[in-house]
């Protein structure tokens, strides 16, 4: 059987990255953003990971520019346009149609390029733990119309490589999800192959337990340390402690895997440990707060507690 020839890096012309959501978490609410724009590092935010990763794959692959389009829907909040990055540019869009599931959005957004070419298809709302550039490769070297990223440790798949024309034979109106309808229809008339990875190159943020995990492993990735090493850490051992500018932290104070967001206070002697404190929200002298969204007005989530 012939093998079938690597995709032209020339022939990718764009990442989506799909940054809506069906329910709003209590992060989300508490945070007053798009879980896109939720810090990573100092003056590193989710979308920035994702700019910094195209923004090599472009370059690695020889590529002027790979775009990025980031697609929200109507009732989510609108993230802020990035800084500038060499080799790609940033759009925000909102999805023209109300409910129309991750493979309607795609195949809408395929009318916009031609049959022949390829498109990167992302959950925004999700952290790339692993770079991006050598997993791009290995989609391309399939040479299928629909290439996707499976992993061993059980985490949802959160890359496709699809080509435009193999979407277009779906149907323009309706709900039409990707993993469930999709793939299984076009799979019968289009080449489908599946790319394998270990552990989940992404983790998805969602939750507070989604995010504060996504930075320990971020953090223990930016410093080299294999999974191996850390994926069962013991609680107590700090990964990060994160504070954004406009946040008051007293000196006393202390984060162990922990976020405070502009706008959020931590007073004197206060310990904040795998919580995110939000705008608005505080947490008062001498307060231990655990596994907890702090928000403002509305107060604290119950997702965790305070001692």
């Amino acid at each position: 059987m012939p093998t079938t020839p690597p995709i032209a890096p020339s022939r990718l012309k764009a990442m989506l990255l799909l940054g809506g959501t069906l329910r709003q978490s209590d992060l989300s609410i508490g945070a007053e953003r798009p879980l896109i724009e939720l810090p990573v590092a100092d003056g590193l935010d989710v979308m920035g990971v994702w700019c910094k990763n195209v923004s090599a794959t472009a370059e690695r692959l020889g590529l002027s520019s790979l775009p990025i389009r980031v697609i929200i829907d109507r009732t989510s909040p609108v993230p802020r346009r990035p800084r500038a990055m060499p080799r790609t540019s940033v759009t925000i869009e909102t999805d023209f149609a109300e409910i129309r599931g991750t493979a309607g959005i795609i195949r809408d957004l395929s009318r916009d390029y031609a049959p022949d070419d390829y498109l990167l298809v992302a959950s925004g709302n999700q952290l790339l733990i692993d770079e991006l550039a050598p997993i791009v490769s290995d989609l391309l070297a399939t040479g299928a119309d629909i290439a996707l990223l499976a992993h061993d440790d059980g985490m949802p798949v959160g890359l496709y490589l699809i080509r435009a024309g193999a979407v277009r034979s779906l149907k323009e109106r309706g709900y039409l999800d990707l993993k469930e309808q999709a793939l299984p229809l076009l799979s019968k008339s289009h080449r489908v192959r599946v790319v394998r990875r270990s552990h989940g190159v992404g983790l998805p943020i969602r939750t507070l337990e989604n995010y504060i995990y996504a930075l320990e492993e971020w953090c223990h990735a930016r410093d080299g340390k294999p999974r191996a090493d850390f994926a069962n850490l013991e609680q107590w051992e700090r990964a990060f402690s994160l504070m954004e500018n406009e946040a008051i932290v007293e000196k006393s104070a202390k984060l162990h895997d922990a976020v405070v967001l502009r706008g959020g206070r931590v007073e004197a002697g206060a310990l904040v440990i795998r919580s995110v404190v939000c705008p608005g929200g505080k947490v008062g002298a001498g307060e231990t707060v655990v596994g907890t969204v702090v928000r403002g007005l509305s107060g604290s989530s119950r997702s965790g507690g305070r001692a």
